[in-house]
């Protein structure tokens, strides 16, 4: 399958690209019954080179002429039918142009959207998170999910020891105004490391639902917008447990 539109409709970075479906030069139909699993939709863009599905729209529900293929040229339909194990057959089968598949794809299901660092040293876990800000604490990651439209929070792993990784951690806490001498930096240590006043508590996460979902942060300096970092989602060999999530401090000295 090739997801297709009239102009590349490429991004930098993995951006979604949106397009049309065309097999063999046939675009694809909606099924008569609704939609494709998405297990069928995530394959479709992988055979485009992306790594899942977003969302899908019909063609006339799309108003940008570049994010679909052109309706001027009269086209071939095709229609998937698929088994519930996700395999699919191709078969001839006439629609109207309107309900062809225009699929949103990208490389990456979420994108960055904040950061906070936060301790309950108390015990207490109730109430809204900007409760419990502070210059020492637990790195949380705040990430717009874009296949649910949802706001997710996310653990960050800290097994990547690399001077991308040190930048990072630095630029997050220039990123939420903590400001440095000539001679100081940001620390950071695994949560088992630290004690129970540096950091969020397991009963906490779980209550707010903060999960190990971002394994890496990387960034090229210490003065760049942590937001325009790379980033890994924890997957396979990333995978990590709450215990091997970061903890930093911000204040500019080292841990206790």
């Amino acid at each position: 399958a090739v997801v297709s539109t009239q102009s590349t409709g490429w991004g930098p970075n993995g951006w979604p690209l949106i397009g049309s479906v065309a097999i063999n030069g046939s675009l694809v139909c909606f099924p008569p019954d609704g939609n494709y699993s998405q297990s069928v939709l995530d394959g479709l863009c992988q055979d485009a080179g992306f790594e899942l599905a977003l969302s899908t729209k019909r063609h006339y529900q799309i108003m940008d002429d570049d994010e679909r293929l052109s309706c001027s040229m009269d086209w071939p339909t095709v229609t998937l039918n698929c088994s519930a194990a996700g395999e699919c057959e191709v078969e001839e089968r006439s629609c109207n142009i309107d309900d062809t598949l225009v699929l949103r794809c990208s490389s990456q299901r979420y994108e960055l959207a904040g950061f906070q660092v936060l301790a309950n040293p108390f015990g207490r876990r109730d109430g809204n998170l900007t409760e419990y800000k502070s210059a020492t604490g637990s790195l949380v990651v705040r990430l717009n999910d874009l296949r649910t439209g949802d706001v997710v929070l996310s653990l960050l792993g800290s097994y990547y020891k690399n001077h991308y990784f040190d930048y990072a951690i630095y630029s997050v806490c220039r990123h939420l105004g903590h400001v440095f001498g000539p001679r100081t930096t940001s620390a950071y240590a695994p949560h088992s490391w630290k004690p129970y006043q540096q950091r969020l508590s397991c009963g906490f996460m779980k209550e707010h639902n903060i999960k190990p979902i971002i394994a890496d942060l990387q960034c090229s300096a210490t003065s760049v917008d942590p937001l325009q970092c790379d980033f890994k989602v924890a997957d396979g060999d990333t995978n990590y447990h709450i215990g091997q999530s970061t903890v930093v401090d911000c204040s500019g000295r080292q841990f206790d």
